[in-house]
């Protein structure tokens, strides 16, 4: 169970990371690079949150 949440996760997380380098504005954000960091933080505190409750 947790391979596949954890592989979905990681495939969901590349998925946004590479709309927010394609599309930074998207996220509200004018830098692709900043909008990359923001999203990866969001990705690993989602992340940490789905852990501490499973």
């Amino acid at each position: 169970m947790l391979p596949r949440i954890l592989g979905w996760a990681i495939a969901l997380g590349t998925t946004a990371l590479a709309a927010a380098l394609l599309w930074p504005q998207a996220f509200g954000l004018q830098n692709q690079w900043i909008a990359a960091h923001v999203v990866a933080l969001r990705g690993v505190a989602a992340a940490g949150a789905g852990l501490l409750a499973a």
